[in-house]
């Protein structure tokens, strides 16, 4: 039998396997080449984020923080004396 479809040139399983073979190699790489786009892609539009939007070293400070020492050491009471 197996020599049989030998010589009738019917190889129908072997084709499968290397088309398979073929899709296990070129598809990690192709994957790998979309992240490198996709990463190059992403960080020169966080660069330019950053570039139209630049920080001017002026930060929040929440009421009642020393941006030097931390938490004043005052007591809040709200307008109420102790």
């Amino acid at each position: 039998d197996v020599a049989d479809s030998m010589k009738s040139g019917v190889r129908s399983k072997p084709s499968k396997g290397l088309i398979g073979a073929a899709l296990g190699i070129v598809t990690p790489i192709a994957l790998r080449t979309a992240q490198g786009y996709a990463m190059k892609y992403l960080e020169s539009w966080i660069l330019q984020q950053q570039m139209s939007h630049p920080v001017t070293g002026s930060l929040h400070v929440p009421s009642g923080v020393t941006p030097e020492r931390g938490p004043s050491r005052t007591p809040r009471t709200g307008g109420v004396s102790p």
